[in-house]
């Protein structure tokens, strides 16, 4: 059903569901503890230092493309070993491929994606944490002005 809402990479919307796509997203980024931002095409993605993720139709209802962009063939091969058990492989080249993760990925294999692509892990704060740490913030920033001011 979800299917014709995205195709390959640029998401051409047929219906307007943009809440669907990001819907998607964040349910993914909840999966791998990471964020999910905004790239140059206003597309939601998930980035990391080896490629990054995009909704998209072709990995079946509710899929994602993944770009690996490893670098060399060697880092390649080891990162679609990885992937393998839970994605189909698309295009491959030298140092970088293509693979489509469908929308039912189980947490164990979302942790393994987010380790391949290099994707940092969001810090999950409890409510005291994030008030000590809002309270260190507001005691680092300066109330006068004076150290800026030189008096």
């Amino acid at each position: 059903m979800h299917a014709y809402l995205v195709h390959l990479r640029r998401k051409v919307l047929c219906c307007g569901d943009l809440w669907l796509i990001q819907s998607f997203m964040e349910k993914l980024a909840e999966l791998m503890c990471v964020k999910v931002s905004i790239d140059e095409c206003r597309d939601r993605v998930i980035e990391g230092k080896c490629g990054n993720i995009h909704v998209d139709g072709d990995g079946g209802p509710g899929g994602y493309c993944v770009a690996l962009l490893c670098g060399t063939a060697r880092r390649l091969r080891r990162a679609l070993e990885k992937v393998a058990s839970f994605s189909r492989v698309g295009v491959v080249g030298d140092g970088e491929a293509v693979v489509y993760v469908g929308g039912d990925i189980s947490r164990s294999d979302a942790v393994v994606l987010r380790s391949v692509l290099g994707v940092k892990k969001r810090r999950v704060l409890s409510s005291e944490q994030r008030e000590r740490l809002a309270e260190v913030g507001r005691r680092s920033r300066f109330s006068s002005g004076t150290a800026l001011n030189g008096g």
